[in-house]
Formats: structure tokens, C-alpha cells, sequence
């Protein structure tokens, strides 16, 4: 994301640890960097201190007498970079950050106190009016208003219901036990809604869990479409940042472009097929990223392994693999886009160290 600052925008990156997040400022690169489908950039590897320096480290605790870490379920950073936000099992946390110093390199963090703790979330995110999305353990979608004060605004159940059942089949039980801790025994495997994307112009909520997708219209503050299901589940989505277009892949790495506003498939998604190299692919698509030009014609959907590029205006494609445990991948300008990978040296050197046991009588 970027945050808007007295010279050039802050780059910032949010990495989610096991009971702590870190946010690192992006520097630029000298020179060109490695667009997906180019042939003429050059490429810059480096070590995150040596192109980041780490400004924020929070370490959020249990409240209670013996202050506990959180082991964190997800968390997010709004758009601006004034909200973070994070999860446990237990309950969801909200802070505000203030970017002081020359060029915001000092940040201040404030918690934000509520009367009642959030609810624990599988999956969170913002929207571009500063509205906190919380996809609940108990398969609900909260709506929250960070201002003037913290305050619910609305809230989805779509995917607590099971294939079949209408909302007011379950009314009763819903408003029996929507605050309690303890759920009755047809609701012991709620969905997980682990997948969660908001279009850039903060009009559109796409959720997903299992197999089912649902679409929120955030301005009237109701439910939209849902999507086709297909046999294979959904592994990421996100929206197109100019049109109102959702792109989803699956677990079987195709992918499909399906148009919010008119509630159909994309023309895209009927005549284009999805290259058998990229089918083939054992690693599944993790995540999706755009360009930041006026159209957003170049699409990447990246794997731990590889990454596919395509050109949606001409539907020129290609599939790099000469990549080591990715991460996160996405454009960060017109020229620069950035790939976060963690060598495997460095995740075995984690491990603890083998435990070998003599056999009897030897």
C-alpha cells in the first residue's frame, strides 16, 4: 500500500509473524525492475533490510492477570496505513497509526478501545471509506464504521446457511444464539470464510468459504450475487482495480473473470483457455495481482513456485518458475514490481535439530 507523504508516496508492506506483525517501508529500486512478460528489465535481489527498513513491530498480548501473546489467525492494514488490525481465536484488536518525523519514518501506535471485544475473524480487511470488514468464526461478515467512533453497522450471515436453507428457516436459532460462546450441535462445521477481497473503489465485498462465493453491495449494505460453484474450490480472489470485474482461481490453477455489476461471467473468461503448462502445475495459485496503469491490462497470479503472467487486452501469456518459496507478489508502480521469497536454507535452519535414536542392541 501507499501512504501519501510530503514527497513521494510511502511504499509499506505488512508481514504477519506467529504473535506479532512488522510493517516495512519499500525503497525504490535503481533501475529497472523485473515487470512479469518483459524481457529487457533487469533484476535486483536483495535482502529485505537491504531495500526495507523495519519501522513498526506490534506485538499485541491476551488481556488478563498473566499477559499472554496472541497467536494470530490473520490480520490487515487499511489502504492509507492508518488502521491495523489483528486476529486470534479469542478476539479481533484495532489500532491507529500516525506516520510523524522527516518523511514519516517514526510511527505511533494507538489501540482502540471498544466496549465489548470485536468477535475472532478468520479473515479481515478495509474498505476505502474506513470500514473494518471482520469475517467471523461463526461465518458472519461484520460491518464496522471506525469513525467518528468504532460502531457496527451491518451484518451478513449468507454463508452460515446450508445449501438449501433460507434465511428465515434459521431465524430462531440465529437470534438465540448469535452472542453466545457455545454453538448448537448443526452448527459445529461453519464454513471458514478464509478468502476475502474489496474492490479498490469501496463499492464491492466479494467472501469466500468452501466452494461458496457471495457479493456485497457495501454502499446499500446488501447482498448482491452469488457466484456459480464449480468442482474444484477457490483458492484466491481479488478485484480488477478499474472495472468492476472479479477474478477467481481454483484449485485446479484456472481461473475465471466474472462481471459483479451485470452478475455474469466475463467475456474473457468464455473464449480465453487456461494453458495446460499452467493447468499442470502442482502448487496452487495463492494470490492475484495488477498493473497500476489507467486500464490494469496485465494480470499476474502468482504460486509459491512460479508466477503467470497475462496481458488481458491481447492474451499473451507466460509462466516463470525460477522462484524459491514465494510469498507475496504485486505491482508497486508502472515500473517496479516486488516479489517476496524466503529460501528454503533459511526455513530449515528454523527446524529444531533432528532427533536420532540408537536402535536396541546395537
Amino acid at each position: 500500500l501507499e501512504v501519501p507523504s510530503q514527497t513521494d508516496p510511502i511504499k509499506l508492506m505488512l508481514v504477519q509473524q506467529r504473535s506479532w506483525v512488522e510493517v516495512w517501508r519499500l525503497a525504490s529500486l535503481p533501475g529497472d525492475v523485473p515487470l512479469p512478460g518483459s524481457k529487457t528489465a533487469s533484476t535486483h535481489e536483495m535482502e529485505l533490510e537491504q531495500n526495507a527498513s523495519l519501522i513498526l513491530t506490534l506485538e499485541p498480548a491476551v488481556e488478563g492477570k498473566i499477559k499472554k501473546p496472541m497467536f494470530l489467525e490473520c490480520s490487515s492494514i487499511s489502504a492509507n496505513g492508518k488502521y491495523i488490525a489483528l486476529s486470534d481465536s479469542n478476539e479481533t484488536k484495532l489500532y491507529t497509526l500516525t506516520f510523524t518525523g522527516i518523511n514519516y519514518n517514526r510511527v505511533q501506535v494507538e489501540p482502540i478501545r471498544t466496549h465489548r471485544p470485536l468477535p475472532p475473524a478468520y479473515s479481515l480487511s478495509f474498505s476505502s471509506t474506513e470500514t473494518l470488514i471482520v469475517a467471523t468464526r461463526k461465518s458472519y461478515i461484520h460491518l464496522y464504521s471506525i469513525t467518528p467512533s468504532l460502531a457496527l453497522i451491518t451484518k451478513f450471515p449468507h454463508h452460515r446457511f446450508p445449501e438449501g436453507f433460507g434465511a428465515e428457516e434459521m431465524t430462531d436459532v440465529e437470534s438465540e444464539h448469535e452472542d453466545s460462546e457455545e454453538l448448537p450441535l448443526s452448527y459445529s462445521l461453519l464454513p471458514q470464510i478464509k478468502c476475502m477481497a474489496v474492490s479498490k473503489n469501496g463499492k464491492w465485498l466479494a467472501t469466500g468459504s468452501y466452494s461458496q462465493i457471495h457479493v456485497f453491495n457495501l454502499d446499500k449494505k446488501e447482498h448482491h450475487v452469488t457466484l456459480p460453484q464449480f468442482n474444484s474450490h477457490h483458492t484466491t480472489m481479488a478485484f480488477h482495480p478499474t472495472s468492476d470485474v472479479l477474478v477467481v482461481a481454483y484449485a485446479n490453477n484456472a481461473f475465471l473473470i466474472y462481471n459483479v455489476k451485470d452478475k455474469q461471467i466475463a467475456e474473457f473468461s468464455l473464449t480465453f483457455h487456461v494453458p495446460n503448462k499452467l493447468l499442470r502445475k502442482s502448487d496452487k495459485i495463492i494470490g492475484i495481482g495488477f498493473d497500476r496503469g489507467p486500464q490494469a491490462h496485465s494480470m499476474v497470479l502468482y504460486a509459491h513456485s512460479y508466477l503467470f503472467h497475462i496481458n488481458l487486452s491481447t492474451n499473451r501469456w507466460s509462466l516463470e518458475d525460477k522462484f524459491q518459496a514465494i510469498l507475496f507478489c504485486d505491482y508497486l508502480s508502472d515500473t517496479e514490481f516486488i516479489v517476496v521469497e524466503r529460501p528454503w536454507m533459511s526455513v530449515l535452519q528454523d527446524l529444531p535439530p533432528p532427533m536420532y535414536r540408537p536402535r536396541f542392541g546395537t
